[in-house]
């Protein structure tokens, strides 16, 4: 999540992170994207936009997400219109962007004006390897985590971005990896 520098619109998207060390990490914002066109902006005035990942939110922020809003629709408004109430948020500790209120993890940041850095191959949700920019590498930003904030016990929500593989009716991307047995029961058990 960002709010515009100049607008003060908040924006919720879904875009790909990954650690780069400590500190950093990296942010595929493609240019025509609400959040690439605000961290442009940002970058103009020679400033880096601060952006909020949040991890574990209620569903309306992530349909809210995937709505083709026009730019400067303020996004949070839409989470609140999916849900039927205005949806509860809380100021970042670092940085001046609203996040929801009961969101299990909060990765605070600053992209760093005019630093990139290569990203990819990643696999994508329709199970190839070449994104939807049509490339398998591409330019990504970097970003400087200011803070972490999580609940006790918080639950990392992820997305599995590749088409899942089941046979025999197990998803084989369950079994493949080091997932704990309770876990492995528990797919089971939806199936």
């Amino acid at each position: 999540m960002a709010r515009g520098t100049e607008t003060g619109v908040q924006n919720i998207s879904i875009h790909r992170r990954l650690v780069l060390d400590k500190n950093r990490t990296m942010l595929l914002a493609p240019g025509q994207q609400h959040l690439g066109l605000m961290i442009t902006a940002a970058e103009r005035r020679g400033i880096g936009l601060p952006f909020a990942t949040v991890i574990g939110a209620e569903p309306a922020y992530t349909l809210a997400s995937c709505i083709d809003a026009p730019e400067g629709v303020d996004e949070t408004e839409i989470a609140g219109a999916i849900q039927g109430t205005p949806v509860k948020v809380v100021k970042c500790e670092t940085i001046d962007v609203a996040v929801p209120a009961n969101a299990e993890m909060i990765i605070e940041g600053v992209v760093v004006p005019k630093e990139r850095t290569s990203c990819g191959p990643f696999g994508e949700f329709p199970g190839n390897y070449v994104s939807m920019l049509g490339t398998t590498k591409s330019e990504a930003l970097v970003a400087k985590v200011t803070a972490i904030t999580m609940r006790k016990d918080a639950i990392f929500q992820a997305m599995l971005t590749v088409a899942p593989q089941v046979h025999e009716g197990k998803n084989i991307a369950a079994e493949a990896h080091n997932v704990p047995p309770e876990l492995k029961m528990a797919g089971d058990r939806l199936q």
